[in-house]
């Protein structure tokens, strides 16, 4: 959502952003006011935020601190004006803040991706043969979800999760239904082979080059071989690799939004 009261200001928003996410669906308000009322019936993403605005009676600043209070919108909110308001809105409850003009594409993308929470509505699956490492991984994801969780009831509400503790039942729920997040364990146990156990691996192998519905899923390994979050030699098969103990959520928001605006700004999938 744009909030700028100016319509070439606008314009060159929108095609900025269109830019960058090719796949996003760019929505504008002329004032606070207006941008109130959007947010009543569409959660967005992303809102930018203009400071000084003809239209209405409400700053940039004092929208924020709406949006914040009383809207309890957990977007990822940056203003932009001409003005150095930034640490006015910074205080109201912005996320960041560019003074115009706005930087290159990659530094944009850069700074959002640091802070921006993945989308709603999310299909999670988690597969960890330990019901306790499910119960912690689905918690910080929960706080993952949502980077202004007003109230923690909220944030639980923002993804859908199953979980699993077998291979053989995750090929099962990757065939059936569609999931945004895959999450795997480095080794699960299974009722085929000599072993009675599968890597994540080969579940992710699986999602990739046999299924329909789970072959352009975010997929990330989850292994306790992984010396930290920062080591990235991964199988081709996964986006991101996250070590036990898990790393900070923060860390974590901004592996998954780096490679969400990587995937959808390039067009490209794993194959």
């Amino acid at each position: 959502l744009v909030v700028d009261d100016e319509r070439v200001g606008q314009k060159l928003l929108v095609r900025r952003f269109s830019r960058i996410f090719p796949h996003a669906k760019v929505e504008c308000a002329i004032s606070g006011e207006r941008a109130l009322e959007m947010v009543k019936t569409t959660r967005y993403d992303i809102i930018t935020m203009d400071h000084f605005m003809k239209v209405g009676e409400m700053t940039g600043e004092e929208t924020i601190r709406a949006l914040r209070t009383q809207a309890h919108v957990d977007a990822l909110i940056v203003g932009i004006s001409g003005n150095t308001k930034r640490a006015a809105h910074l205080s109201a409850g912005a996320d960041d803040f560019f003074q115009k003009p706005l930087p290159s594409d990659d530094v944009v993308v850069r700074r959002f991706a640091m802070k921006l929470a993945p989308p709603a509505g999310w299909n999670v699956l988690l597969v960890d043969d330990v019901e306790m490492n499910l119960h912690f991984l689905k918690r910080k994801l929960d706080q993952v979800s949502a980077s202004h969780m007003t109230t923690l009831d909220e944030a639980q509400k923002r993804w859908n999760f199953t979980t699993c503790q077998d291979a053989d039942r995750a090929k099962e729920l990757l065939e059936k239904e569609k999931y945004d997040l895959v999450v795997l364990d480095e080794s699960l146990p299974s009722s085929s082979g000599e072993d009675a156990t599968a890597s994540g691996t080969e579940i992710a192998e699986y999602a990739r080059k046999r299924t329909k519905k789970n072959n352009e899923s975010l997929i990330v390994w989850n292994s306790g071989s992984i010396a930290s979050s920062s080591q990235k030699k991964i199988p081709s098969c996964f986006d991101e690799a996250w070590p036990k103990p898990l790393p900070s959520v923060e860390m974590m928001r901004q592996d998954l939004s780096f490679q969400l605006i990587h995937s959808r700004g390039n067009g490209s999938s794993k194959k």
